[in-house]
């Protein structure tokens, strides 16, 4: 079955995985998580030691509960992994994975939430940006996202 989704301008041989194995630093904020989705990275992520920040929504109640407990749980045992919650309002519907990996810095921004199908079933699109200009917008942008406790 061909596959229904495309991250346009991704470098040939493109590996998500592999590049957030040796990341240093990974932002992602995600309208919608789910454990089927998490665990498409989560080992990845997590061997590494990468600075993880996660802002995610809970509206409308898809984000998966037993997963923001696992992540707050690694939250308070890990250091460099942090989470945050979306305020209620407005809403918060965006997909972005800024990933920074030695001198080069990456951002995937598309239609996908960190689902099952956002990752792997549905149809969706993304872009994948490496300029530096746009990189330092999106990062500027990602840290004044609002958090609520």
């Amino acid at each position: 079955m061909k596959s229904s989704q495309i991250v346009v301008s991704r470098p040939a041989g493109f590996d998500l995985c592999e590049t957030l194995k040796c990341a240093k630093s990974v932002k992602l904020a995600m309208a919608f998580a789910k454990k089927s989705g998490w665990t498409i990275i989560k080992e990845a992520l997590l061997s590494g030691k990468a600075d993880v920040q996660v802002v995610v929504d809970l509206n409308f109640g898809i984000t998966d509960p037993n997963l923001l407990s696992e992540w707050l749980d690694l939250s308070a045992k890990t250091p460099q992994f942090k989470v945050r919650v979306a305020p209620e309002r407005p809403t918060f519907h965006l997909k972005l994975m800024i990933i920074e990996r030695g001198s080069v810095t990456c951002a995937i921004v598309g239609s996908g939430n960190l689902t099952g199908g956002g990752q792997l079933h549905n149809v969706e699109c993304g872009v994948y940006i490496s300029r530096d200009e746009e990189i330092k917008e999106l990062q500027t942008w990602f840290n004044t996202l609002k958090s609520v406790p």
